[in-house]
């Protein structure tokens, strides 16, 4: 498939979600005295998405081009993808979000870091830096946030 292809494929579903916001949005209250209401902004990000995409996509096709599109560490991107969809499963099944976000975390430096050979201490300053990020996330929400996960 054409890097054009790929690029037009994009942009008609960048467009399609700027339409679907903007008809989703229609069913927001409207606004008291004065007041936009909550819809405005959502549908203001709406139609510009649409333009945006529109306008890209004809400068897209006036431009034309014929490179093989290439997805370099696709595989990455996938179990990336499906780790936090894990993470994302997990956390509203069993709770325990500061549990699995270490895991979640810990897990992808390890996945990311083997490219560069894995050892002890690499392993170790993983683990410390997700423990470390993971408590600095329980700090803010607990006690900045008053949000308890």
């Amino acid at each position: 498939m054409s890097a054009r292809m790929v690029d037009l494929i994009f942009l008609a579903l960048l467009l399609s979600a700027g339409l679907v916001t903007v008809f989703v949005s229609r069913d927001l209250p409207p606004g008291f005295g004065g007041d936009i209401g909550p819809a405005a902004f959502p549908v203001a990000l709406g139609w510009a998405l649409v333009g945006l995409s529109g306008l890209a996509g004809l400068r897209t096709l006036a431009l034309g081009t014929s490179v093989k599109a290439g997805l370099p560490g696709a595989g990455k991107i996938a179990v990336t993808i499906m780790a936090m969809a894990a993470f994302l499963l997990l956390w509203q099944t069993f709770g325990r979000f500061y549990l699995f976000g270490f895991g979640l975390m810990f897990g992808l430096l390890l996945f990311y870091g083997r490219d560069g050979g894995l050892n002890w201490r690499f392993a170790l300053w993983s683990a410390l830096g997700s423990a470390g990020f993971m408590g600095l996330a329980w700090l803010f929400f607990t006690h900045v946030l008053y949000v308890r996960f």
